[in-house]
């Protein structure tokens, strides 16, 4: 009701820009499924690539010309053509990938339907908790609040992409350890290990935008998204605790336990519903982001956790206890940089790249000696040398 008759005639004509480039998006999950499971994981991330550099090149040029909303939908639909183009030309060339279209055995087709419903639902409860702040945003108080939500919604969303990043790449392997037969501690020691790694990476861009987030936002944003900021960072301090364990979501696919999640997230979108609908009445966009912050806190961080140590097997404990301990690096790190907001919110351009750069280095360094155990430092530094001597050669 808050949305005028030309908006909502724009959404109309984005509507079905969009639906196109969701029936795009259908046949190019296919090739790029066949990249990895023939774990061509470069080519993989070079079509991911092109369509990240791809965006803004296209967009940016269009805004300034005065096109709005709807050449960007445009835009995301090129280039939705150009990765279904380029995947399946890839495939079918380099990787001999063929269709037959015959001789359907229709046993396996019940059981992929079975085990695709519980994704489907899986992933419809995924759409409504990513999209569920910005529809009641718009509905409870007007369009302004869901552009301050969405970009700090955005930092979210590359937060994510960082995290699936890392896990995608061992899909293949779980499920054929898992096929195997192989036992839980091998899979629990695996998503303790990857996890570990991620956090690792996930924790500098947590940290790092703690500290300077805030002035990143003005920047980027300008001075009238300040709240974006906070938005940003009430999403991504809880996600990280979903983030770090999403190899636990493959493991349970593969092995066949998939609905119990869904039908738990489900439970979660209701719940997000209801506080978001409360909060965002006595806080706006903060209110919503918060409200789906306290439903991400329970559900992945309380009943998904007890999910994987009960039914999935693995050792959650362990999980947490080896998190904890790398987590102290961060104060050492959080406390100095915010006792320097206002310093960081007025220096130079340059000063500000610099305090960038020192505070990456410096968690480097103190993750590496008091975050790292002894092991792990061992594991790394033969990692490297062997890339040196590769190097080498």
């Amino acid at each position: 009701k808050n949305l005028t008759y030309d908006e909502l005639a724009t959404c109309r004509v984005l509507m079905a820009v969009l639906v196109a480039n969701c029936v795009l998006h259908f046949p190019t999950i296919v090739f790029q499924n066949f990249i990895i499971a023939n774990e061509r994981f470069i080519w993989l991330q070079i079509f991911s690539l092109l369509g990240t550099i791809l965006n803004p090149c296209l967009t940016f040029p269009l805004l300034l010309l005065g096109y709005k909303s709807i050449s960007l939908a445009v835009v995301l639909l090129l280039i939705s053509a150009l990765k279904l183009a380029f995947s399946a030309f890839y495939c079918m060339s380099k990787l001999d990938m063929r269709f037959k279209l015959c001789g359907m055995k229709f046993g396996l087709l019940r059981d992929i339907s079975k085990f695709s419903f519980f994704i489907f639902i899986e992933s419809i409860v995924s759409t409504i908790n990513i999209s569920l702040d910005r529809f009641l945003l718009g509905r409870m108080v007007g369009s302004v609040s869901v552009a301050v939500y969405a970009v700090g919604g955005q930092i979210n969303t590359l937060f994510t992409a960082l995290s699936t990043s890392i896990s995608s790449v061992f899909t293949p392997r779980i499920n054929k350890m898992v096929a195997e037969g192989k036992q839980k501690k091998e899979l629990s020691d695996l998503f303790i290990n990857v996890g570990k790694i991620q956090f690792m990476v996930l924790y500098l861009v947590l940290l790092g935008f703690s500290v300077f987030g805030a002035r990143f936002m003005e920047l980027w944003a300008g001075k009238g998204y300040g709240a974006s900021f906070y938005v940003a960072i009430i999403l991504i301090w809880p996600n990280t605790i979903n983030l770090i364990q999403n190899v636990g979501i493959e493991i349970q696919r593969a092995m066949g336990l998939q609905k119990y999640r869904s039908m738990m997230y489900l439970a979660i979108a209701v719940m997000n519903i209801v506080i978001s609908c409360v909060f965002i009445g006595w806080w706006g966009e903060t209110g919503a982001a918060l409200g789906t912050a306290v439903a991400w806190i329970i559900g992945s961080g309380i009943l998904m956790n007890w999910f994987y140590e009960k039914r999935v097997g693995l050792d959650i404990k362990k999980f947490w206890m080896e998190i904890l301990f790398m987590s102290k690096v961060g104060v050492l790190l959080l406390v100095p940089g915010l006792c320097f907001q206002n310093f960081i919110k007025s220096c130079s351009i340059y000063m500000y790249v610099i305090m960038i750069c020192i505070f990456a280095v410096a968690y480097l360094f103190f993750m590496y000696y008091l975050g790292l155990k002894k092991s792990d430092r061992k594991v790394i530094a033969s990692y490297i040398y062997l890339k040196i001597r590769k190097g080498g050669k």
